[in-house]
């Protein structure tokens, strides 16, 4: 699952609302594409439910969600199931967020810094955290943040105002990983055995969904804005049309 933001009609309470778009997938089956707005939807779970069902689940048959940290995308699945359903963080979403410290980390790195022992430390730790987040190893990462946000004050500490802002932009992209991280710990898994074993670990599948259902009609390089409840009825047309779940005719009108 993935949300996009759409703009909103002028007069409307908010210049944005959120659209939540998704795929579900069973082996065997092809993929069903759903989205709404839930600000509007009726039933929102009722939606998804419908999508799964449709995909073969059954009563207390196990789900996977897959998303970013956003709690309600996977609550709307365990409204849809009743049911305990397995949630997996996406792993571009943290992927990126491991990139925001490597970069800062560059940055303090660029400046070149008369003491530079305490860095050096620290890029030992941040050459490390991919590869511990990808084998499962999240406490052990959360460990390392805190080891290269020492480092990045114990910089700024020997080299004085030159590094100082610089090590304070590292200090926070550490402490934003390791909230990210620690609230939700439940959802982080072994990336590695899950991608070797073939299974999908992001939610790529789902932001594919999001340009052809938001993006490619209602965002990028269109000045429309919608109403809630207008581009709700939107996108159930164009999940069904592109999933083919439209007679001919209804394609032709709805295209």
């Amino acid at each position: 699952l993935d949300g996009a933001y759409v703009r909103a009609v002028p007069g409307h309470q908010v210049r944005n609302f959120e659209a939540i778009c998704g795929k579900v997938e069973q082996e065997g089956h092809s993929s069903r594409r759903f989205a709404l707005v839930r600000s509007v939807a009726e039933q929102p779970h009722g939606l998804l439910r419908a999508a799964l069902r449709e995909q073969g689940w059954r009563e207390r048959k196990p789900v996977t969600a897959i998303s970013d940290g956003d709690p309600a995308l996977p609550a709307l699945v365990r409204s849809a199931t009743g049911g305990p359903v397995e949630h997996i963080l996406d792993w571009f979403h943290l992927s990126m967020r491991v990139r925001h410290v490597e970069r800062a980390l560059l940055g303090l790195y660029a400046l070149e810094p008369t003491h530079r022992g305490p860095l050096e430390h620290a890029q030992g730790d941040g050459e490390r955290l991919r590869h511990l987040l990808w084998n499962g190893y999240h406490e052990e990462v959360c460990e390392a943040l805190g080891r290269i946000a020492s480092g990045a004050e114990d910089a700024a500490r020997l080299n004085g105002a030159a590094v100082e802002a610089k090590a304070g932009r590292l200090v926070a992209r550490c402490t934003e990983l390791r909230a990210y991280i620690e609230n939700n710990d439940g959802a982080l898994i072994d990336y590695g055995q899950r991608y070797r074993a073939g299974k999908p670990i992001s939610t790529s599948r789902a932001e594919g969904t999001v340009n052809h259902l938001v993006n490619a009609r209602m965002n990028k390089r269109r000045q429309m804005r919608w109403s809630p409840r207008g581009a709700h009825r939107v996108l159930q047309v164009r999940a069904a049309v592109l999933d083919g779940r439209f007679g001919q005719q209804a394609i032709q009108l709805a295209a």
